[in-house]
């Protein structure tokens, strides 16, 4: 290498630099420990055991979360829902020493994987009782969700009071029907049979 012209000396000392990078690639490359295929196996089987555990875990999550939903789920039909809504709603109601003047189904909505069926309640009696009415709707037991309270004077002498409750109720609509099978036709033959 000749230093002597300054113009040339950039491009030497970078093709230098360059020259040395390459033996030290090229070192590494061949000195540098390889990885054994018994390590590279044992940290995929970390990885999967990793996954599947993360898997169980979420599984068991969900499953929890199931059975906790189901306990506040009505079972049976829609048809038999109102009829049974109303049976509890008339024991509360009776335990809470109110006057029940209205109970009406609203029309069912689909709220997810669930239907919800809402409900109006109009109850009379005094406002301590009502109050009482709807924490005890709300109780998981009762599997009722209470969505509006409205409460006005009924008379202004008195602590008599009318009370609107919108409750909901939340059932499982049974499951579709599975498609029919597939079946492939007959293949015919020339003279008609199969």
């Amino acid at each position: 290498m000749n230093f002597r012209n300054q113009q040339h000396l950039v491009p030497k000392i970078v093709s230098a630099l360059c020259l040395i990078l390459l033996i030290g690639l090229l070192g590494f490359v061949l000195l540098a420990p390889k990885p054994s295929k018994r390590g590279v196996a044992s940290r995929q089987r970390q990885k999967e055991v990793g996954i599947l555990s993360e898997t169980n875990e979420a599984r068991d999550r969900i499953k929890e979360a199931s059975t906790f939903a189901d306990d506040k789920l009505w079972k049976g039909d829609e048809q038999n829902l109102a009829p049974a809504a109303l049976a509890v709603v008339n024991r509360l109601v009776s335990e809470s020493k109110l006057k029940m003047i209205r109970f009406q189904p609203q029309k069912t909505a689909a709220a997810g994987e669930l239907n919800q069926v809402p409900f109006v309640l109009t109850v009379e009696g005094s406002y301590l009782d009502t109050l009482k009415l709807t924490e005890s709707l709300e109780k998981p037991e009762n599997k009722f969700v209470v969505n509006l309270v409205q409460i006005a004077s009924a008379d202004p002498n008195s602590d008599a009071v009318t009370g609107t409750i919108g409750l909901s109720a939340f059932i499982k609509p049974p499951l579709p029907d599975s498609p029919p099978a597939l079946t492939v036709p007959k293949k015919e033959t020339r003279n008609g049979n199969s």
